[in-house]
Formats: C-alpha cells, sequence, structure tokens
C-alpha cells in the first residue's frame, strides 16, 4: 500500500471513531464536511477522497444510510477557501475534514468545538493545530505527512545527484505559517553542502517562471520546493516541466527537487 493511501485510510479510521462517538447519541445520520483545497478533478486527490468513504464504508458507514458528506472542492484560492469554509461551518456537520497549511488556521478560527480531521498535517504541534503528538487537545487531530529533518536529507540528496549546485532557490508560498519553519530548516541544512539558500516568495506560475530564469542565468544552480498547497497544485507539468525546459534552452544545469504535502 502507498504511502499516501494509508494515511488515507488513517484518516478514514480517525473520522469513523469520532463518528462512533457521536453515534452513541442518536441514530440520525452523521454528516461529514469536506474541504479540498485544489480543483474538482485533481486525480490524486479524488483518489483520497475516495479511500476515505471506501474506508468508512468498511467500518458500517455507509453513505445514504448512516452518514452523508458536503463536499466543497476549492482550488489554493483562499478567498474560495475562506468562503467555503464558513458554508461548512454553518452547517454544523458532525466532522470536517481538511488539509494545507494555509486552509486548517481558517477552520480554527471559525470552530473550536466541530471536530477537525487532517489526513496529513506537517507540523501540527509547531504551529499550534495541536498541543503534542500524544494528546492533541482541542478539536483538531490527525496524522503527521512530513517529518522535517527530511528536507534536510532531500538537500544532501541533490548535492550528490549535482555536486556542482552552490545555490538553491527555496521556493515557498508565505502565506503558508509552516514556510518559517521549512526556511529555517533548509537554509541550516545548505550551508554545511556549501549551497547559498535565496528566498523566493511566490504565489503562481509566473514567480517561478521569474525565480528559475534568474537561477538559470547564474548557472549552478537548483531548485527546491517547499511543500505548499501552490507548490503542489503546480507540480509535475507545470513547475517541474519549466525548470526542465529552461535548463534545456539556457543549457545551464538547473536542478528541482520537490517535496510533497502542506
Amino acid at each position: 500500500m502507498k504511502r499516501r493511501e494509508f494515511l488515507t485510510l488513517l484518516g478514514g479510521a480517525a473520522a469513523a471513531c469520532s463518528l462512533a462517538a457521536k453515534a452513541q447519541q442518536g441514530a440520525r445520520v452523521r454528516r461529514v464536511g469536506i474541504l479540498i483545497p485544489y480543483p474538482k478533478g485533481d486525480s490524486e486527490n479524488e483518489a483520497r477522497v475516495d479511500a476515505f468513504k471506501q474506508e468508512l464504508a468498511k467500518l458500517g458507514w455507509a453513505e445514504g444510510r448512516n452518514i452523508a458528506f458536503d463536499e466543497h472542492w476549492t482550488t489554493d484560492n483562499m478567498d474560495m477557501v475562506r468562503s467555503h469554509a464558513a458554508v461548512v461551518v454553518a452547517s454544523n456537520p458532525d466532522i470536517i475534514v481538511t488539509t494545507g497549511g494555509r486552509v486548517t488556521p481558517v477552520f480554527m478560527r471559525l470552530t473550536r468545538s466541530i471536530p477537525m480531521v487532517l489526513p496529513s498535517a506537517s507540523d501540527p504541534v509547531g504551529v499550534g493545530y495541536a498541543q503534542s503528538l500524544a494528546r492533541p487537545g482541542g478539536n483538531v487531530t490527525g496524522f503527521t505527512s512530513l517529518e522535517l529533518s527530511i528536507l534536510g536529507k532531500s538537500l544532501e540528496i541533490l548535492k550528490q545527484i549535482a555536486p556542482a549546485v552552490v545555490r538553491i532557490a527555496l521556493i515557498y508560498n508565505p502565506d503558508n505559517p509552516n514556510s518559517v519553519h521549512y526556511r529555517r530548516i533548509s537554509e541550516a541544512a545548505s550551508a554545511p553542502l556549501a549551497i547559498e539558500a535565496i528566498d523566493h516568495p511566490i504565489h503562481g506560475l509566473a514567480d517561478i517562471d521569474r525565480a528559475v530564469t534568474n537561477l538559470a542565468d547564474r548557472g549552478n544552480s537548483g531548485i527546491f520546493f517547499l511543500p505548499d498547497l501552490t507548490t503542489n497544485a503546480l507540480r509535475d507539468s507545470e513547475a517541474i516541466g519549466l525548470a526542465a525546459s529552461t535548463r534545456a534552452q539556457r543549457n545551464h544545469h538547473c536542478y528541482a527537487r520537490q517535496s510533497r504535502q502542506s
């Protein structure tokens, strides 16, 4: 089983436990609010939602019988996220399922009582979602998807693959509260490798284009995408493809490595 599928199934189990506790209060249909900050049609995230529902069904929660799902697909447009999050909370579901370092704080500002399950979170204690991993406290629980030390390890691998690299662009969305931790760890790990880490905050593909072009002009450069909804949404065909095409056009060494999830 792939790690992402495993995390999704764990999320289903966590949601089921919370729903089971509420089910003891009565036999009414339980409602699950789901907000996914990706466009409808994103195959990877649709597969995750399907796996989540299937796992709940295995645990006895069948759609149309004792559970109902209210799905919202918003992209990472934060105005849309805030609008749909307000709708989800106003509907007073039994539980909320969401993801994203910029999305979770939106829900936390709207409710401190509706249970919230995060199938993946990078540093829930560090950013204040939970008091501790063992005892989260509050209304947020879930699973971590990234051991932060892997950022430093990824840079080591990048240096092994491309020893000539002397600088990297840290591509990140500054609106993500996790980006502070990601940058600190990445900058600390780059120094012993004789790599200069250059901050390149982005909000879209045009910002990534400027960062890649700037580095390509200097040569011996690499690109390091820190986890965020924006970099995840622009993965593969856009961001990585842009880096590859720029390298080919300018005949410079431009390397890219991407860390998934937010």
